[in-house]
């Protein structure tokens, strides 16, 4: 079973990395020149997100929602909905949790 629990703790292998979105200045000073992405990793336990769906409302989105293979077979990405900023990498030969995409 591969679960997405709240808070990541392991196994010790785990790399969660975290997007960061940078402005970048113009050559004059105080002059936006664009935004550059890059991730960095974050300390465990780590906590993505959590949005809990409303429930008063019909077809409320649960759980896993997207999944999508590697070319090769050896990975699963998933996308739970209540989680929908993070992004889940599990290796499949090893059947456990490898990478969390934020």
């Amino acid at each position: 079973e591969y679960n997405h629990p709240l808070s990541v703790k392991g196994p010790s292998s785990v790399v969660v990395y975290r997007e960061v979105e940078e402005e970048i200045m113009g050559p004059e000073a105080g002059s936006p020149k664009g935004i550059r992405a890059r991730y960095t990793v974050c300390n465990l336990p780590h906590s993505p997100p959590n949005h809990k769906p409303p429930l008063d409302k019909p077809n409320p989105k649960l759980g896993v929602g997207t999944v999508v293979w590697s070319s090769d077979s050896r990975f699963l990405a998933t996308i739970n909905d209540n989680m929908p900023t993070a992004v889940w990498i599990w290796d499949m030969t090893r059947l456990e949790l490898v990478t969390v995409l934020q």
